[in-house]
């Protein structure tokens, strides 16, 4: 009698996941018949301005500052490398995008689209993710000045290692060229933050405007600062104490 028991509640298990399966097939047909007789397709993917660009400018000139970025700059599905930003990133157009495509499958949820630190998983973890916009970093070579940029090493080292205590994992297995791309990205992200930004107290200060001229200007003073960074490496005069 227990065998007969054990037998019709394995048969009813797998009619019950036979049904759950098909239940699943069902719907995901119907949903994309549905998205397909809709027209519907993948979300348009935008960098977003920042909150001081949002409160200083309004309509028309966010619009301007937005489309003015996103020519220099190109936008998520598409990024660009300036004349100016070419000795900083080593990547062409095409490996800059399969940056940026890496960058959004293992990045974006916690360090957000535009690499402000506001991802949808940013608000659960704690110390909050890293703002690349502000061009500031933790983890640096170089000294500690407003107008020192981190090494490319450093943030390598960073994404190989880690950060102990913290939400953010070690790529130590993934393979180096697309991290060395998922870098190339970082930088992209970080100077355009810092160009965004410098248009913006131009606007606040009256003495700038949005304007394509400008926004090159912008770019190549903060590309200049990144190029200076081995020039800002700090050299400790004590050697460190070994471990034992």
């Amino acid at each position: 009698h227990f065998e007969t028991l054990i037998g019709q509640l394995h048969d009813h298990l797998v009619q019950s996941e036979a049904l759950r399966v098909k239940s699943r097939y069902l719907f995901a047909v119907l949903a994309a018949g549905a998205c397909l007789s809709s027209g519907c397709g993948a979300p348009p993917m935008n960098y977003v301005l920042s909150e001081q660009a949002q409160k200083t400018l309004k309509g028309d000139d966010l619009q301007k500052l937005s489309g003015e970025l996103d020519s220099y700059f190109g936008t998520p599905a598409a990024p660009k490398t300036a004349e100016p930003l070419k000795k900083l990133i080593k990547a062409d157009d095409t490996q800059l995008a399969q940056g940026a495509t890496s960058y959004r499958r293992l990045c974006m949820h916690c360090h957000g689209l535009s690499g402000d630190g506001n991802g949808p998983t940013a608000r659960f973890v704690q110390p909050l993710p890293r703002d690349y916009r502000r061009g500031l970093f933790k983890f640096t070579s170089t000294d500690a000045s407003p107008t020192s940029r981190v090494l490319r090493n450093d943030l390598l080292t960073t994404l190989k290692n880690g950060i102990p205590g913290t939400s953010m994992p070690s790529f130590a297995l993934f393979d180096s060229q697309e991290i060395d791309r998922v870098v190339d990205y970082v930088i992209l992200l970080s100077i355009r933050g810092r160009t965004e930004a410098s248009l913006v107290e131009g606007i606040e200060t009256g003495t700038g405007e949005v304007n394509s001229t400008e926004l090159s200007k912008a770019a190549e003073t903060e590309a200049k600062r990144w190029a200076a960074s081995e020039a800002k490496i700090v050299k400790p005069t004590v050697p460190r104490t070994a471990p034992d």
